[in-house]
């Protein structure tokens, strides 16, 4: 079987193009993610959901509204004027009586600026953390495509047996966790 002849042109052409895809393919492979509405509830058997609609296709505009499931028709128990993107965590903090929200990750272009989460209960919001707050615990920062951000794991909303105390909690990279006061959304003591 005789091989056929390959024009150099070809071969260049074939060479430039495996080149432009090596270069281009990740800029078309993080493009921005378009704003969806979602629904989020709390873990187990729950009363309780979050109804999460944007405003735009990109960013932070919108709003969040917290129901209770009731048999004549769900009942608005919060809301707030925003939509958190990377998704929300719902929690009941049986203290107050109210629904619990940790809205996740703003971007913004700076890590001053860029809300890492937020928490909120009974429609107002207590405390927010920055990438740059979040590196200031010693919580690892690292680069992706859509700029510098945290990286920590959501464990979710945990009960301290020891003290009764309701907390979200996170896990940094190298496995320290990190408490947050469910009532007011500060750091607890370790």
């Amino acid at each position: 079987m005789t091989a056929l002849p390959v024009n150099k042109t070809m071969k260049h052409k074939s060479l430039f193009f495996a080149i432009f895809l090596c270069i281009w393919q990740p800029c078309f492979a993080f493009k921005p993610e378009i704003n969806r509405a979602y629904v989020q509830s709390m873990n187990d058997h729950t009363v309780f959901y979050a109804r999460c609609i944007p405003d735009e296709k990109e960013g932070i505009n919108g709003t969040t509204t917290i129901y209770r499931v009731n048999t004549a028709g769900d009942e608005k128990v919060d809301s707030y004027q925003w939509f958190s993107p990377s998704g929300v965590i719902l929690a009941w903090n049986s203290l107050g009586r109210k629904v619990a929200v940790m809205s996740l990750r703003e971007r913004a272009p700076t890590r001053e600026k860029q809300i890492e989460f937020r928490f909120h209960l009974g429609g107002k919001l207590l405390q927010s953390y920055t990438t740059e707050s979040l590196a200031a615990m010693g919580i690892e920062i690292i680069w992706t495509p859509r700029g510098e951000q945290a990286k920590f794991k959501v464990l979710g909303f945990m009960l301290d047996a020891n003290t009764n105390e309701e907390a979200f909690v996170i896990e940094s990279s190298n496995g320290k966790r990190f408490a947050f006061n469910i009532q007011t959304g500060k750091l607890r003591n370790p």
